[in-house]
């Protein structure tokens, strides 16, 4: 979802808007374990329990 998309933007305007540190900052839900693992490839430590 997040891989590319800055060229996005033209299939829908909420594209402009993601970002990987906004998408992370908005809840207190634990991550799968798997989604922790990629966004940890991106440099951004999440919550898993």
């Amino acid at each position: 979802m997040f891989d590319g998309a800055e060229t996005q933007a033209d299939a829908h305007a909420k594209y402009a808007e993601l970002n990987l540190e906004t998408a992370t900052s908005i809840t207190n839900v634990p991550y799968h374990a798997g989604a922790a693992k990629y966004y940890s490839e991106q440099g951004i430590e999440v919550a898993t329990k």
